[in-house]
């Protein structure tokens, strides 16, 4: 944070340190109590400070002091940018309650639209048993494929896996979210594999005196997990496109799971697992034997195939 807010006019620095201190800072460590601190929304909280920066350079630049800003002011400002100055909410709102603003409004970031990309059961059992089985495929890939087929993990998530996430005995587990989640024989011992074979490349690494982190998808720099950019390019590489594949598997999910319990085992907010209730209550197998019919594909489930 110090080295975002040097960049600063110098006379809002010690408004934004309070700022960044007292409401960012905070809100960032209640949520990595709650769940976890994702590198998303590590990006989202940098983005909030940038404009929140870029906020007050533009009021510098125009002469303007803070409680000098109007409404009109702040709609101008928005409108001369992207979607991505919405993001700045918070700080009107903080200051305002502070008496350093007029009641300023910001309108709240526009909604994700909903999921539109799709695969179909056949083209998901498929790839399932292409991932588990198909020794032509690099284990990495067979291994994160497989994760995102049976739950619907993003890429993200599953870089933030290490081998102290799984659990071996009569009924394998892999533990995302509060409370663990079963894996398929088959599935555990890809994973097994996998930890037999996750050594980082780094060869300071392999010879430091210093513990690394048990990573599940380790990259070639020392004690860091590959980036979830580079996984979800290699699995699309492969012909495993994360995008439909995880909606598919969450969407299926959701048709069987109440959404604190989806909530529960895959670590994701409870908002989000009531939202993918919520669309899992349409008729999508209407819409996915339609594309079936239209790629001339069976809809009916395969999962006899594949060898659990």
């Amino acid at each position: 944070m110090e080295q975002k807010t040097t960049s600063a006019p110098p006379e809002h620095r010690s408004l934004l340190r309070a700022y960044g201190s007292w409401v960012v800072v905070r809100s960032a460590r209640r949520r990595a109590e709650r769940t976890r601190l994702t590198p998303g929304s590590l990006a989202r909280t940098r983005g909030h400070l940038l404009s929140v920066i870029a906020f007050l350079a533009w009021t510098a630049e125009t002469g303007l002091t803070l409680d000098a800003v109007t409404q009109r002011h702040i709609d101008d400002w928005l409108d001369a940018g992207g979607p991505s100055r919405r993001s700045v909410r918070g700080f009107p709102q903080w200051a305002s309650r502070r008496g350093l603003t007029a009641d300023l409004d910001v309108p709240g970031p526009r909604r994700a639209p909903e999921p539109r990309d799709w695969s179909t059961p056949e083209q998901r059992w498929t790839l399932l048993d292409r991932c588990l089985n198909d020794d032509s495929l690099p284990l990495d890939v067979r291994a994160a494929g497989c994760l995102t087929l049976l739950h619907g993990i993003s890429g993200p998530r599953i870089t933030e896996l290490t081998t102290c996430h799984l659990t071996g005995g009569a009924q394998p587990t892999i533990r995302l979210g509060e409370h663990p989640a079963a894996l398929p024989p088959a599935a555990f011992h890809l994973l097994a594999q996998q930890t037999e074979h996750a050594v980082t490349a780094s060869a300071i690494a392999r010879i430091s005196a210093r513990p690394s982190t048990p990573w599940l998808l380790p990259s070639q720099l020392a004690d860091q997990p590959v980036t979830a950019h580079h996984l979800t390019s290699k699995l699309r590489h492969y012909g495993l496109p994360v995008i439909p594949l995880r909606n598919s598997a969450l969407i299926t999910l959701a048709a069987d799971l109440p959404p604190s319990v989806l909530s529960s085992l895959l670590g994701i907010s409870l908002t989000s697992a009531l939202n993918w209730t919520r669309r899992a209550g349409r008729d999508w197998n209407t819409y996915l034997a339609a594309r079936a019919h239209d790629e001339g594909l069976k809809t009916s489930s395969d999962r006899e195939r594949v060898r659990l």
